[in-house]
């Protein structure tokens, strides 16, 4: 192959071995309610082309879904959300978010490198929806979910910015002598920010009190 006549491709490893990887990683549950999971998913799409400048995106995919709390005056709120939630525990919220990357490389006969990065980063809430006659009941649910939504969000945030350092760090990298190296090096960088975002989301657990410093209990 001549020297100065680049040829682009984009390479990735199979997803099941590092799935299988962090799906093994403990999932971390909050003393809120709020249970979080992590996972980080690659894929393999062959596609072959053309580039001669670096490129970056990251695309985002948020959603809700709600489980029904029935209540009635005079019960109590905490245990009917607690009675009412699909959420393995009982928890009374969960959000799961998800980093996928996938990228393209150009190589000539001396190195390979990063010519452009996509990311995907997805994010699912599921929290509670109250159905109840007794207005102080709803009174106390919404200032409620308002701090639950809140500390939610905030490990939203934390998948958020593992996305963009992922797109930031794999777009970034130094040309490598061969092409697998850089495979290797870019999974094994995107692997270790994933994780580093799992670990963010313990410690602003551990800086909120679980969500309890921002409001999220419920005061019967």
């Amino acid at each position: 192959m001549q020297s100065g006549h680049p040829i682009t491709a984009l390479r990735l490893v199979m997803a099941s071995k590092l799935v299988a990887t962090l799906q093994a990683y403990p999932a971390y549950e909050s003393k809120t309610g709020a249970r979080m999971r992590f996972r980080l998913i690659l894929a393999a799409l062959p596609l072959l082309g053309s580039a001669t400048l670096a490129l970056a995106e990251v695309n985002e995919e948020l959603d809700e879904t709600y489980y029904e709390v029935e209540h009635e005056e005079g019960d109590s709120l905490s245990e009917a959300i607690t009675a009412a939630s699909p959420i393995e525990g009982g928890y009374h919220g969960y959000t799961e978010w998800h980093v996928k990357w996938r990228y393209t490389w150009s190589y000539d006969s001396e190195s390979c490198w990063i010519t452009d990065v996509t990311v995907d980063f997805s994010a699912t809430l599921t929290l509670p929806e109250l159905y109840t006659d007794d207005p102080r009941a709803e009174r106390r649910f919404d200032r409620y979910m308002t701090a639950l939504r809140e500390h939610e969000e905030g490990h939203v945030d934390n998948g958020r910015q593992a996305a963009e350092e992922v797109e930031e760090g794999i777009l970034n990298m130094d040309a490598r002598p061969n092409c697998k190296a850089l495979e290797r090096d870019a999974n094994a960088l995107g692997l270790m920010i994933v994780k580093r975002g799992n670990r963010r989301d313990k410690e602003y657990d551990r800086a909120t009190d679980h969500g309890r410093t921002q409001g999220a209990r419920v005061n019967d």
